[in-house]
C-alpha cells in the first residue's frame, strides 16, 4: 500500500540496524515538515517503543512497531486515518 507520501509497508526489517536507519529517516522526514508524530497521552518518546506518525498530504497514520529481537522483527505498516485517532485522544 502507498499513500501521497509514497510509503510502503515493512513487515519485517531484517535487521536492527535496518530499524534504526528507518527511525533516523521518518525522524527527517518530520524534520522536513512530510510528516508528524502523533504521541500517546502520557507516553515519553523514545527508541524502543511503538510509535505513529501522520503523512500531512493524506491524513493516514501509520505505525512503526520496534523489534524485539528473537521474537519480533518490526514492522511499519497503516493504522487508519488521522480523524480516528484524535477522537482517541492522541495528540500531535
Amino acid at each position: 500500500m502507498t499513500d501521497d507520501c509514497n510509503w510502503e509497508e515493512i513487515h519485517a526489517f531484517n535487521s536492527l540496524n535496518e530499524y534504526r536507519r528507518f527511525v533516523r529517516w521518518i525522524e527527517e522526514q518530520v524534520k522536513f515538515g512530510v510528516c508528524e508524530e502523533i504521541l500517546e497521552p502520557g507516553i515519553r518518546s523514545d527508541e524502543w517503543r511503538d510509535r505513529l506518525f501522520n503523512c500531512k498530504r493524506s491524513s493516514e497514520v501509520w505505525k512503526l512497531s520496534c523489534p524485539d529481537p528473537g521474537y519480533f522483527p518490526g514492522s511499519w505498516l497503516p493504522v487508519g486515518s488521522l480523524a480516528e485517532f484524535r477522537t482517541r485522544g492522541f495528540e500531535r
